[in-house]
């Protein structure tokens, strides 16, 4: 029974969580990766300039995204203390090569760089990794993809 307390603990957490996160914080990270994914057919655009939204939260993103990526050890060559110019340049290089991953490990990609976005956006510093990858998916197959036409 312990184990099954435990995991229903999780799940009360976790949506104890989700209700504020899910109108604001959510949203915006899986929009991080949707721009990243709409420079698979521009390749040449400015992706640093188009994550710069209008609120504070989607201003973040030109911070957090590139961090992120280079965490992750996806940018090749560059660091925090790059340019713009060059961290664009190895984004554009990032995005090209996602086209030949198989689709699982896209779905992988995007899951786990949606998750520390979300997690870098959550100030409050209440979410772990794996609760941020849950709440994104979640809303993800439940909003997103719900809305996309088929």
């Amino acid at each position: 029974m312990s184990i099954i307390n435990n995991v229903l603990n999780w799940f009360h957490n976790l949506f104890s969580k989700a209700d504020s996160l899910l109108k604001a914080e959510v949203p915006v990270a899986i929009n991080a990766v949707q721009i990243l994914k709409s420079f698979l057919n521009s390749p040449a655009a400015d992706i640093l300039a188009a994550l710069t939204g209008t609120t504070a939260l989607e201003q973040s993103l030109k911070t957090i995204v590139p961090q992120v990526l280079i965490e992750l050890q996806l940018l090749e060559g560059v660091n925090t203390s790059s340019t713009d110019a060059e961290i664009n340049a190895a984004i554009q290089t990032f995005v090209a090569s996602i086209p030949g991953m198989s689709a699982q490990k896209q779905q992988i990609l995007y899951s786990t760089i949606a998750g520390l976005v979300l997690k870098e956006l959550n100030a409050s510093g209440q979410l772990t990794f794996g609760e941020a990858v849950s709440l994104v998916e979640m809303y993800y197959q439940t909003t997103v993809k719900v809305a996309k036409p088929q």
